[in-house]
């Protein structure tokens, strides 16, 4: 049983008990303390538990040796007691920050300090209560809170080291009666201002001195300071009652912290990618963060978005109450005036990834010197050069803002290459070699430029978790896939393996490819100004070859479909040629599916395409010879596959798949296809089996539980599938237990109703895997597990057409890459939350490891917040010795405002990663530091600083040499170079361009126009040369132009 009296021996100390109200009992609002002594090292023994407490009074009598004294002799009296014990010596760090503390909890208002006019008063009284005590003229008022009383004044000795008698009271006429006379003598006192206190204490005592600091700094304390210049306003992020959310929403930390971090990075890097996964609410975060810098918008915001989530970006924008953003399609972007704009927000950025598409130029155009935020869960979903693109448009890709990797466009060349080389190796994956360079891209560029949290990280790290515990959300397990292997036998494996062959290695898809086949004077004849790139073989041949393998993967059906097709266009291609006519052109495929019954004028729909130049008319004589045989032995190949593929009757991959459907009967499903024939050929069996007369396996659950949705009816049935599988949706319904569907809802929709997934066919798109299982893995289901189930061609086959290994590999570098945290396609995938950036030796851990870090620097704040401020106010440039396994030094130097992490060892010097450097600043709390001559250390940080030094004089010196190291700027500047010679420009002109090129200021698409300049008339060049470097403003500072460095904090580890 706990005592009521407090004599300070042992562990019975007031401090302790006064602690331990403070923290246990929440009622406690308000203290006022009645106190004859107040020094500052007895409020430190209590402030760290004042966090909660609205308002904290002090009242403090003093050794009066007269009758009577003025307001300012009782202040500068109690001031000249706070300041005479230290006898003019420095302070202690430590004791400095209790003062700048106390300082500051003045000026904020949440402590007042009063000196008793009367020089009676000795008495000591702690009274620690609610609001209520604050009423206390009603009589009838129940109090709550404690009262301390005895002989314990606000001192060290007072509170644990003198023996003293103090005693706790807790009733309420007790508590009555110390308000009464409390507030009695509180009201004759004289306060003591902010004024009063920094003008007679603050600015009266000693600093520490900073080569005192540095004695006693321990390796601990000089990490915390890394951790503090690293995150640097971060560490506040997760704070912030200025962002509003509409009543019906949950202010969720995370996202409160990604608004903040945004603003940030907007301000240091013009854009940033906003890549949390699937289902953790990137449209609300945009909103918010919108709806925070709505003030500050001189112009409006445009926000890009795939058709099929317009509502959903409309119905929050409503809720948000935000009218400055302009919402359109990306197939709209040709009518966007982009001065309107002044901050681009783009939906499913990973659209953008191909810079030679038109829509990818459009954009690019639209986003220049303006600030971009790029919405993606899977920026790569192909290959290095899908991110690079998306980068492009806020990023100088030759000078841009990150300091890991100034030139982006070269170091994402090299990592291209790497890449192609791994997929594409005879010897399978090298997982070790993908997962580097993975790794490579996410240390050097994206931990910059990116905010991404997984589940995986909501759920482990406490600065989250409480936030969704105490809300009441959930999130789900994702389980590890279910794999549904179907097997073909007999014949139809034969034929099977025969087809395979045949789609893979024996056609030529010389339709597809007819500009090769071309004779060098049709060439010049129909296509003067084509490059001759386009004349090689097409890219189209592979992509009609590629979509002819998944057709056959997604459903015999399907693949019936498409051969019959082909067949049919091939026929009517040979017609033409053999007629002498041959269209060519985007449109050319329309004219061989004409159907002149149904279609109308066949020759006044050729004629109109020709107009419109959607079409070029040729003859046989333009085509070498073999062309004609390569159209025909393709011909027959596919009338071949029709001929063989009418006999078969049988399915036994929808045979696997109604038996797994048999046994989720009853319960919420969504099923995936890619393709629309296999959704109608699903709904043609499953419908028909489900009305069969005496059917016992789906009749139960099929004939009015099944929806079917394509791209086609999406928007008209989109109430009912809100109500039947959107667990948000408040008036829900149960018409439907299963969703089959086309990649239309695989993203922009909720389906947490479910929490099952079928893939009846695999894309070979990582981001299209990723987003299908975010329709039901959101927060706020109710389901504790998300099942998958993938239905696949047994091994012999799948090694056939090689699918596992192209999903595999765009999966396994998307996971490494972007900290993807659930297995969606094989068991034999390594998955792991990253580590946002895991290095691949410590893959037993599963937590980002930045984000580790960061919690860590929140805890010891909350935990020691004075000697957080202390470390925090420490002067940059600060450096020890520890003892190591190796003689090697780690530097953070601050270049241009920019944080770089340098190791410098007898190897030399090279840049390195945050997290490789917090993790050797890393020590245990006891840890003391090394003496050791300060020459060396020194030494060491010189070396860093002339190593950029060096970097920063040879990249001047190529641009001001105009040298360049891709091609397509080469050839950039040698075109103006030879418009120079002809004065199609002036020399000023030309040295605005190259300077531009060589700089990065004129971006990729604006150097490829130089280059396609040669196709038009002199005039013409002369014209659009004054145009294009006008569109790209240069408005961003150069890094390199003033080059200003300093060492921040330093540790040299040798060897003991």
């Amino acid at each position: 049983m706990s005592s009521s009296f407090f004599t300070n021996e042992e562990e019975n100390t007031l401090k302790n008990r006064i602690n331990s109200i403070l923290k246990k009992d929440k009622n406690i609002e308000y203290l006022d303390f009645l106190i004859g002594y107040f020094r500052i090292t007895g409020f430190d023994k209590i402030s760290d538990n004042l966090n909660a407490i609205k308002h904290t009074r002090i009242l403090v009598g003093i050794n009066a040796d007269r009758n009577s004294y003025d307001a300012s002799q009782l202040i500068q009296k109690f001031a000249k007691e706070q300041v005479d014990i230290y006898h003019e010596e420095p302070l202690e760090l430590k004791e400095y920050v209790n003062f700048e503390s106390m300082k500051n909890l003045i000026v904020s208002k949440k402590i007042e300090i009063r000196i008793s006019a009367d020089k009676n008063v000795h008495s000591k009284m702690y009274l620690m209560r609610d609001g209520g005590a604050l009423n206390h003229a009603q009589k009838e008022q129940e109090y709550q809170g404690r009262v301390i009383i005895g002989s314990s004044n606000l001192t060290h000795n007072g509170l644990e080291a003198n023996t003293e008698i103090n005693a706790e009271l807790k009733d309420d006429k007790s508590l009555k009666d110390a308000v009464t006379v409390f507030e009695k003598l509180w009201k004759t006192s004289v306060e003591l201002s902010e004024e009063d206190f920094d003008r007679d204490i603050f600015s009266k005592l000693k600093k520490p001195m900073e080569e005192e600091i540095s004695k006693v700094l321990t390796p601990y304390e000089l990490y915390i300071k890394l951790l503090i210049e690293h995150f640097g306003k971060r560490i506040d992020f997760i704070e912030d009652e200025t962002i509003f959310v509409p009543k019906e929403y949950k202010k969720l930390s995370y996202q409160v912290e990604a608004v903040n971090d945004g603003i940030a990075k907007l301000a240091e890097h013009k854009g940033f990618f906003l890549s949390d996964v699937v289902g953790l609410g990137k449209t609300v975060v945009v909103a918010m963060l919108i709806k925070k810098l709505k003030a500050t918008f001189k112009k409006r915001v445009l926000v890009v978005i795939p058709p099929a989530v317009r509502v959903q970006w409309e119905d929050t924008f409503k809720e948000f109450d935000i009218e400055c953003c302009d919402i359109v399609s990306l197939a709209k972007l040709g009518g966007v005036k982009a001065s309107k704009y002044e901050l681009v927000v783009v939906d499913e950025s990973h659209k953008f990834k191909n810079r030679e598409s038109q829509r990818y130029k459009q954009l690019y155009e639209i986003c220049l010197n303006k600030k971009v935020i790029l919405l993606s869960a899977t920026p790569q979903n192909n290959t290095p050069s899908d991110l690079y693109n998306q980068i492009a448009l806020f990023q100088n890709v030759k000078n841009s803002t990150l300091s890991q990797c100034r030139n982006l466009q070269s170091f994402f060349d090299k990592k291209e290459q790497e890449y192609k080389k791994i997929i594409n190796s005879e010897n399978g994956i090298d997982e070790l070699a993908l997962k580097a360079l993975s790794e490579a891209i996410r240390d050097k560029v994206i931990r910059t430029i990116m905010i991404r949290r997984t589940r995986y990280d909501i759920e482990h790290h406490d600065m989250y978790k409480v936030d969704i515990e105490e809300q009441g959300l959930s999130m789900p397990k994702v389980n590890e896939p279910t794999e549904h292997e179907y097997k073909l036998e007999g014949d139809l494996g034969t034929t099977f393996d025969e087809t395979a062959t045949k789609i893979t290695q024996k056609l030529n898809y010389s339709r597809f490819n007819a500009l090769s086949y071309l004779t060098k004077e049709a060439r010049a004849k129909h296509y003067p100004k084509e490059s001759p790139n386009i004349f090689e073989k097409n890219p189209l041949s592979g992509i009609m070859k590629t979509l002819l393998i998944k057709r056959f993967e997604s459903s015999f059906s399907a693949f019936k479909i498409s051969i019959a097709r082909h067949e049919k266009r091939y026929k009517a291609f040979i017609e033409n040629f053999d007629n002498d006519i041959i269209y060519l052109g985007e449109k050319a495929t329309d004219i061989l599916d004409y159907d002149e019954e149904q279609d109308g004028d066949y020759e006044a729909f050729i004629q109109r395409l020709i107009a419109l130049k959607r079409v070029k008319k040729l003859k046989r004589s333009d085509f070498k010879k073999n062309f004609e045989l390569d159209l025909k032995s393709d011909y027959n190949i596919f009338k071949e596959l029709v001929k063989k593929w009418k006999k078969v009757n049988v399915d036994p991959k929808l045979e696997k798949f109604k038996e797994v459907l048999k046994d989720d009967k009853g319960k919420k499903i969504v099923i995936f296809t890619e393709s629309v024939d296999t959704l109608k050929y699903l709904q043609k069996n499953l419908e028909s089996e489900a009305l069969a007369p005496n059917n016992t396996r789906l009749k139960p659950s099929l004939p009015s539980k099944t929806l079917f949705i394509s791209s086609q009816n999406r928007e008209e049935k989109k109430q009912v599938i809100k109500e039947n599988f959107d667990a948000n949706y408040k008036n829900q319904k149960s018409d439907y237990n299963i969703i089959v569907t086309t990649d239309t809802l695989a993203e922009g929709i909720n389906l947490h109703r479910s929490n099952i997934i079928y893939n009846y066919d695999i894309p070979w798109n990582a981001t299209k895997l990723i987003q299908r299982i975010g329709r039901v893995n959101r927060i706020g289901t109710q389901a504790k597990f998300i099942h998958i189930h993938n239905f696949k061609p047994a091994s012999h086959i799948d090694k056939l057409i090689e699918l596992s290994q192209k999903a595999f590999v765009k999966l396994q570098s998307s996971h490494t890459m972007m900290g993807e945290d659930n297995q969606i396609y094989t068991q034999n995938e390594t998955v792991g939350s990253v580590n946002l950036f895991e290095s691949y030796e410590q893959a037993s851990s599963e937590r980002d490891e930045e984000l580790d870090y960061l919690e860590e620097l929140r805890s010891f704040r909350e935990a020691q917040p004075k000697v957080f401020q202390a470390i925090k106010e420490l002067e940059q440039g600060l450096s020890l010795t520890r003892e190591g396994s190796h003689h090697s030094a780690y530097v953070l130097l601050d270049i241009n405002g920019h944080k770089n992490y340098v190791s410098v060892d007898e190897q030399g010097t090279k840049p390195i990663s945050f997290m490789e450097t917090a993790e050797v600043f890393r020590a245990k709390v006891d840890e003391v530091a090394l003496k050791s001559p300060k020459e060396e250390i020194e030494e060491r940080i010189k070396k860093a600083i002339a190593y950029f030094e060096k970097q920063e004089k040879e990249q001047k010196q190529d641009k001001a040499e105009g040298r360049v190291d891709d091609v397509v700027a080469q050839k950039a500047i040698a075109h103006l170079k030879g418009w120079l010679k002809q004065k199609l420009l002036d020399r000023k002109l030309f040295k605005s361009y190259r300077e531009a090129i060589v700089n990065g200021t004129l971006g990729s698409i604006s150097v490829s126009k130089i280059n396609e300049l040669y196709k038009h008339s002199d005039d013409e060049i002369k014209e659009k040369l004054l145009t294009i470097i006008r569109v790209k403003k240069v408005e961003e500072k150069l890094f390199d132009e003033n080059l200003i460095i300093h060492p921040v904090l330093s540790t040299l580890f040798t060897q003991g």
